[in-house]
């Protein structure tokens, strides 16, 4: 039961992730810079789970420096490049694009792991992994579409992908160190919340509330970033240990 239960946890982080473009194009039409939307999400993620995690089990926030390394990275090369790339491609191709080019990142994490983890490619793993995909391009339908390509939203979104599968090996890393999934995820959004807070258009955030406060409350809502943000990269840090 349990098993089963974790196998649906992919499948749970790629529709949280992949609501997230809905957000991305409203907030960049009110004018927040890719760093703020970020930074946003990420803020408000960490300030709701340091509550729960201080609430559920205050050891979870026990770290040991040898950690930090593998926070960072998940933090840098995986929240912020995988957040930056799509946020990029949300805005340049179509929203059904975007999502399908982050949703090859089963390919490289088969590959990361080969050369990291040395686990075996197999027939299975790689029929899979294809018919996730194909099922993804079919749904999102692109096919038989006029779909406009650009070569920047093209690029970065190849790259969200590269990084999503590069923060599963990272955390995995991390979690073999001893820490558990909440907290890898937690201290990732912290790290990164914290490197992005000087780079952050505040004054774009507050206008945004105050001219539609209905409007700004539901994208800028902590719930709805965290349902985004933290919740999908838990689920998947949590699928891959």
């Amino acid at each position: 039961m349990i098993k089963k239960t974790v196998n649906l946890l992919p499948i749970a982080a790629g529709v949280l992730f992949g609501s997230v473009g809905i957000f991305v194009r409203t907030l960049d039409g009110a004018g927040f810079g890719n760093i703020t939307i970020i930074f946003s999400r990420a803020a408000l993620a960490a300030v709701i789970m340091l509550i729960c995690l201080a609430v559920k089990d205050i050891s979870l926030l026990k770290i040991q420096p040898k950690n930090f390394i593998y926070l960072a990275g998940c933090a840098i090369l995986g929240m912020l490049g995988t957040n930056l790339c799509f946020n990029i491609s949300s805005t340049h191709l179509s929203l059904s694009l975007a999502a399908v080019l982050l949703s090859i990142f089963p390919i490289y994490v088969l590959i990361f792991s080969r050369i990291v983890f040395k686990e075996e490619i197999t027939k299975k793993k790689t029929v899979c992994m294809f018919l996730a995909i194909a099922g993804c391009v079919m749904v999102s339908g692109i096919i038989g579409s006029a779909v406009s390509v650009s070569g920047a939203g093209l690029a970065a979104g190849l790259i969200s992908g590269v990084t999503y599968g590069a923060y599963g090996i990272i955390s995995k890393f991390a979690m073999n160190s001893g820490l558990k999934s909440l907290t890898v995820t937690f201290y990732s959004l912290l790290i990164l919340a914290v490197i992005l807070a000087p780079f952050a258009d505040y004054s774009a955030i507050f206008s945004f509330v105050a001219e539609a406060p209905a409007r700004g409350r539901i994208y800028v809502s902590p719930f709805t970033l965290h349902r985004c943000s933290s919740v999908s990269l838990l689920y998947y840090c949590a699928s891959v240990y």
